[in-house]
């Protein structure tokens, strides 16, 4: 039996688990995780459920001014993203080539033909994109039916550029993005991988602008449905002993 531990700001509750190793506890962590970060995207998405400070005018207008800026630049970056993955198609088959020098066999072979197809690839959902945000629409009489990955890439294109724009246009700008979970010997850590002081600052509070006090948004703790469903799953699977 193993016991788990979770420090709340109502003291520190404790389970008895039936388990052998904290690696039987690993599914229970991943179900619990995916349940809190499903509760922290909905808090985002709310401006923190009516919990949160609420912004001045002033400040609202400016994070929406900002929100529209960034969203008009979703185009733009997401071009990038796709130069990215054309300019890496080119250098891995630049590379292949490279090795195959000499070789009769290997420049035929199917990684070679398979990295040509790649570039190919890469090259038409690029001009494809360009294509569409200059107006025009998806035109499937032009593509080859029989190449899934492109039909997949290509009808992809309108989904892609839907998140990049909801990315871009959040009024907390990206900071919902950087937070993320590790799950290691029986330790889930959720917590903001972002290197800045701008998570810290949100969730307790901060000094800004000549020592004007920004308010704590938090966005990461504990709250006693919490601790209930983390009960909960373990019932479920029958591996709660004990609970206090």
């Amino acid at each position: 039996m193993l016991t788990l531990s979770v420090d709340t700001s109502e003291g520190r509750r404790r389970f008895g688990v039936l388990a052998d190793s904290w690696k039987d506890l690993t599914p229970v962590l991943r179900e619990f995780d995916r349940y809190k970060r499903g509760k922290i995207d909905e808090l985002f998405a709310s401006g923190g459920n009516g919990q949160w400070p609420e912004r001045s005018e002033r400040s609202e207008q400016r994070g929406w001014a900002q929100a529209i800026d960034r969203a008009t630049a979703a185009p733009t970056k997401l071009r990038r993203k796709l130069l990215r993955e054309f300019s890496r198609a080119k250098k891995r088959l630049h590379a292949a080539e490279e090795r195959s020098v000499g070789f009769a066999d290997a420049a035929d072979s199917k990684t070679m033909k398979s990295r040509r197809n790649a570039v190919a690839r890469r090259y038409f959902v690029l001009k494809e994109f360009e294509r569409q945000v200059g107006g025009g629409t998806l035109d499937e009489s032009k593509l080859d039916v029989s190449d899934r990955r492109l039909m997949k890439s290509v009808r992809g294109l309108q989904d892609r550029m839907g998140r990049q724009q909801g990315r871009e246009g959040k009024l907390l700008g990206k900071l919902p993005q950087t937070i993320k979970s590790d799950i290691r010997n029986g330790l889930l850590i959720i917590d903001s991988r972002w290197d800045s002081p701008a998570p810290l600052a949100l969730q307790d509070g901060a000094t800004v602008n000549h020592g004007g006090e920004l308010e704590p948004r938090p966005y990461l703790y504990w709250e006693p449905s919490d601790v209930e469903y983390l009960a909960v799953l373990l019932r479920e699977r029958s591996m709660l002993a004990w609970a206090s």
